[in-house]
């Protein structure tokens, strides 16, 4: 389907036998477009393993390591406390990215996690795939340590 040595995986069964490569995680609840993007993001990304869950105890895994950035998507509201300490946590390094359909409709408590710069960068579902393409290389290449303004 697509050239590259890139590992995509599913959203049920993706955290077996991976490869030493860094990784981009996203944290989403199935559905076609999350599909979607990681394989798009596999496809620019052939450098990492793309790593996609549904369960946030997911990144927990002791076998998931040199993760780059986390993408969350449609995640509810209510879990981020929890999702966010166990990023911060368990991938210290890691940038977080919030994947959204409207930034101008965040949801408020989630706008403060974004103000307080525990989440790294928002990115809207209405930008053109190719500027979408360049966030997630931008944020996967920072980190969680720079700020971008």
């Amino acid at each position: 389907m697509y050239p590259g040595s890139s590992k995509v995986g599913d959203f049920e069964d993706n955290n077996k036998a991976l490869s030493q490569k860094k990784k981009i995680v996203m944290l989403a609840k199935i559905d076609l477009f999350a599909e979607c993007l990681m394989q798009a993001v596999g496809s620019r990304f052939q450098g990492h393993d793309i790593v996609s869950f549904s369960d946030p105890d997911n990144l927990l895994d002791g076998n998931l390591v040199d993760v780059t950035l986390i993408m969350l998507y449609r995640m509810p509201p209510k879990s981020f406390p929890a999702i966010l300490r166990t990023i911060h946590e368990f991938h210290p390094r890691a940038s977080i990215g919030l994947v959204v359909e409207n930034a101008e409709e965040l949801d408020p408590s989630i706008a403060g996690f974004v103000e307080e710069r525990l989440i790294h960068g928002v990115l809207p579902l209405n930008l053109n795939l190719d500027v979408c393409l360049a966030a997630i290389d931008l944020r996967a290449r920072l980190g969680a340590a720079t700020e971008i303004r």
